[in-house]
């Protein structure tokens, strides 16, 4: 992953923690439960980015490789 890809994420996790963080103060939550809820979406923005990171990466080794078989194996393991 690049730097600048690197950089992206690292901003679109801090402005989804944000968001989180807001949403809870605007319901009313205390600082402590709006912190929580701050973790809470950077954490998830972060699982999401590593997910499309890893489907990323298993459409290009399925693209590479070939035979049926091989290509079920893939599917199938990773």
């Amino acid at each position: 992953m690049s730097t600048s890809r690197k950089q992206k994420a690292e901003a679109n996790r801090d402005v989804a923690g944000l968001a989180g963080y807001l949403q809870a103060r605007s319901d009313g939550a205390s600082q402590t439960e709006s912190v929580a809820g701050l973790y809470g979406a950077r954490a998830f923005s972060g699982a999401v980015e590593a997910e499309r990171i890893a489907s990323q990466l298993r459409r290009e080794k399925l693209a590479n490789t070939i035979g049926f078989w091989p290509r079920l194996w893939v599917r199938i393991v990773g």
